[in-house]
């Protein structure tokens, strides 16, 4: 079952069950709210983005889908530093990466 199934709730769990989040290795996660839960891009500090993960940014990238967004605000540019920052990529396909990041949304939160 992807990440996808699982958020728009076709993993066959009942209602009320437990919550869990799973995240997946470049970063996918389904993330639980009120009745519902969202696919978003997760990146915390200290982090490591798995770039080359069949959920990862490169993929997505390369795909030509509508990107995922980011948990947060904060998520989307610890990523953005982490790039930068990454040794093994090519100065093109860093600028590349840079720019679809740049360009995907995040979820706005009301600090609840």
């Amino acid at each position: 079952m992807s990440m996808r199934e699982i958020a728009e709730g076709r993993n066959g769990s009942p209602p009320g069950g437990i919550l869990v989040s799973f995240v997946g290795p470049g970063g996918l996660m389904v993330k639980p709210f009120a009745e519902g839960a969202l696919l978003v891009r997760i990146f915390h500090p200290g982090g490591v983005l798995h770039l080359d993960a069949e959920d990862g940014l490169l993929a997505e990238m390369a795909s030509g889908h509508d990107p995922v967004p980011w948990e947060t605000r904060e998520a989307r540019n610890g990523a953005l530093a982490w790039i930068r920052g990454c040794g093994g990529l090519e100065d093109e396909q860093r600028a590349r990466l840079l720019r679809h990041v740049r360009a995907t949304p995040w979820y706005e939160t009301d600090g609840a």
